[in-house]
């Protein structure tokens, strides 16, 4: 098990040291997940090129960002559906929610897990926030996360279909059992 450990632990450091368009050159070079590996809660790990990510989470009232939860459960016409898991003064808090199913990327038109915050009414639905998801390796993935418009989450125009161009972030997992969005009645439309 620490064998995995390491290895899950030097990769995750290997692409946290590679800049933005390495990481999207990365993206392109690699496999879709299937849907059955996106079951529980994963570890995240934002994109070091966008140290003050955490502060604008704080000012629309979230704290650090923690990773997300999976769900390989219909929910509307999607596939499945997730929450991020955010660190606050209280304790672990679940919510934002997304739904996700397998599609193609924005990209390259190729395989990749797609979520779509629209799919819930909240502030990373109105941004339009889609992110696509690719395996690096067993229980280690390479997302990217894109607005419609420049956001703090992916503040530079030029990114495909004239969208922000994508930011990253990592998911390593399942680490937990799904535990399910604090208010499972919020955020519907």
């Amino acid at each position: 098990m620490s064998e995995i450990v390491e290895s899950t632990s030097r990769t995750v450091e290997e692409l946290n040291g590679l800049s933005r368009e390495q990481l999207l050159d990365r993206f392109l070079e690699l496999e879709p997940p299937t849907a059955a590996e996106f079951d529980g809660e994963f570890d995240g790990h934002g994109a070091p090129f966008l140290p003050n990510l955490d502060d604008y989470y704080r000012s629309v009232g979230l704290g650090a960002w923690l990773g997300k939860g999976y769900r390989l459960e219909p929910h509307r016409d999607w596939q499945g559906h997730g929450y991020n898991l955010w660190r606050t003064d209280d304790g672990v808090i679940r919510c934002f929610r997304f739904g996700w199913g397998l599609g193609t990327s924005m990209l390259d038109g190729r395989g990749c897990l797609v979520m779509h915050y629209s799919a819930f009414a909240n502030h990373f639905g109105s941004l339009d926030l889609i992110d696509e998801i690719r395996r690096v390796e067993p229980g280690v993935y390479l997302g990217l996360a894109s607005t419609r418009e420049p956001s703090p989450l992916s503040p530079e125009r030029g990114g495909p279909q004239g969208r922000a161009l994508p930011s990253s972030f990592l998911l390593v997992g399942p680490c937990r059992e799904w535990v399910g969005p604090d208010r499972p009645d919020a955020e519907l439309e």
